[in-house]
């Protein structure tokens, strides 16, 4: 009986592996540290170099709970910075050096008005229960600015995807094939198209991306699962000062699988000066997240969200939630 049980519970595993792969980039409540990975078209969208470090543990009450680590960047081809501006080595000396500021303010207007290209990519591993979920992106966008104020892009992203599972930890169960399979040696390989396009300026922003727009398997699927499925993802979100020192950032992401699963999440942040931020997010009508985020130092951010669950799974998980913890750095 007991060994019954057991197999049920491999195969249980296996037939949601696929789909907690694909949701989990989704479900994060600080997704909005990387929209680039959601929306390639975002990519670069900043004047400066930003990496970022993440880790989650969902489920954190259950044995074999998903617990996912990703390494993720972005940064435009060509950065404006005073230093690669030359007007100053090349010129006269000023005896009013105010004008070199202007001066500065003023090429950098002339480069906000010119295209621009972004470049990015993001590795990122899930272990679930008996598999083991990784992924490697490379994206590039180019963006063009449509005003004074608003600037349009489009970008894409190559996506290479593998799932294994750890042979060791698992019984043999001769009678199912595609079981058989994955001990035998069996993963899944292929390679993803995801791509977005997006309109923004200085303070807000909107979206649209399509995950998994076109696959080529490398290894045969061997799994029929959501991984699969074509994921649309719409992304908002603003950033507006609300009382002297004080900023209000609301966003919203929501998604439409081909399985026509729906879901979404709504998050709001308060900053302080640029010391830092505190937000609560709501996801799905199951989830309620809480956010915070410090700045460090000039380049380095520190960011924690607690999710806790709403639904059944808050009981099966004895009020464990989900834990999140991310590192910024920007140069």
């Amino acid at each position: 009986m007991k060994k019954t049980i057991k197999h049920i519970l491999i195969l249980v595993l296996i037939f949601c592996v696929g789909q907690v792969s694909a949701q989990n980039l989704l479900e994060f409540n600080q997704y909005f540290q990387n929209k680039e990975i959601l929306n390639p078209s975002l990519a670069g969208r900043e004047n400066m170099t930003i990496a970022n470090v993440g880790f989650r543990q969902q489920w954190s009450g259950f044995d074999g709970s998903p617990q996912t680590f990703y390494v993720a960047g972005h940064s435009p081809l060509k950065k404006y910075t005073r230093e690669n501006l030359t007007y100053e080595k090349n010129s006269l000396r000023i005896s009013t050096p105010r004008i070199y500021d202007r001066i500065y303010d003023s090429e950098m207007a002339k480069a906000e008005r010119s295209p621009k290209h972004g470049i990015g990519g993001y590795v990122y591993v899930t272990d679930q229960g008996h598999f083991s979920t990784w992924k490697a992106a490379a994206t590039y966008a180019f963006h063009y600015p449509i005003s004074n104020k608003w600037k349009a892009s489009a970008g894409l992203s190559a996506v290479f995807n593998n799932i294994e599972p750890d042979k060791d930890l698992v019984v043999k169960n001769p009678n199912d094939a595609t079981y058989q399979q994955y001990l035998d040696g069996a993963n899944e390989r292929r390679l993803q198209v995801n791509m977005g396009v997006s309109a923004y300026t200085d303070h807000f922003y909107i979206g649209y991306g399509v995950l998994n727009l076109a696959k080529v398997s490398v290894v045969e699927d061997i799994l029929d699962s959501n991984e699969n499925l074509m994921q649309h993802v719409f992304m908002t979100g603003a950033t507006f000062e609300v009382y002297q020192n004080i900023r209000l950032a609301p966003e919203i992401m929501a998604y439409y699988g081909t399985n026509e699963e729906f879901g979404y999440n709504l998050n709001a942040r308060g900053f302080y000066k640029d010391l830092g931020y505190m937000g609560v997010s709501w996801r799905n009508d199951d989830y309620v997240g809480f956010l915070f985020g410090v700045k460090a130092t000039d380049k380095i951010n520190i960011s924690y969200a607690y999710e806790q669950p709403l639904n059944e799974i808050k009981n099966a998980s004895k009020g464990n939630g989900a834990h999140e913890i991310g590192l910024g750095i920007k140069f």
